[in-house]
């Protein structure tokens, strides 16, 4: 088994939410807001079509961070534990600002573990920062939950959404 790199240092950490949050904003202003004359982040995080453009910028930005830092991450799935295919007449849910993320690995380390707690602590504080009130009440903005192959074969947990033909989770990465 390869064992993950070093544990970046805190600032390093902090610096990498930042650059997450910003290259998800960039992602989001390019998908979704590039049509709209003088858009405004404050508005805009409360717009569903953008919030989901940005958490989708957010899910590859965190994908090629966890490629470098760990080979023992296969795959990586985004997925929404709210989404219900029987919803007729195309209607919202309420803005979740929270980004689920399914990441196939080897085998889980405390090592992955402990970088993707901070990765989240330093990046909900990054979040927080942004000119909208959407973020101020996190204390949480990733919910990640590290998959094995044998649960996927076993269909275990969260793990069987991998094959769920109603609702499956978008492939962000994989190795």
């Amino acid at each position: 088994m390869v064992t993950p790199l070093a544990q970046p240092k805190t600032q390093d950490v902090q610096e990498i939410a930042k650059t997450i949050r910003e290259k998800a904003l960039e992602y989001a202003f390019e998908k979704y807001a590039r049509n709209i004359q003088d858009p405004v982040i404050d508005e805009l995080l409360y717009r569903y079509d953008f919030m989901e453009a940005f958490k989708s910028g957010i899910a590859e930005e965190i994908a090629q961070v966890l490629a470098v830092y760990d080979s023992c991450v296969q795959a990586i799935y985004l997925f929404d534990p709210n989404t219900n295919p029987g919803i007729e007449g195309g209607g919202y849910l309420p803005i979740d600002g929270v980004v689920h993320l399914l990441v196939q690995v080897e085998a889980p380390s405390a090592a992955l573990r402990s970088f993707l707690e901070a990765l989240d602590q330093r990046l909900t504080q990054a979040l927080e920062e942004l000119p909208a009130e959407l973020y101020a009440n996190y204390t949480s903005v990733l919910d990640i939950i590290l998959i094995t192959a044998e649960d996927v074969k076993n269909r275990k947990g969260y793990a069987c959404l991998l094959t769920s033909i109603f609702a499956p989770p978008l492939k962000v990465w994989q190795r």
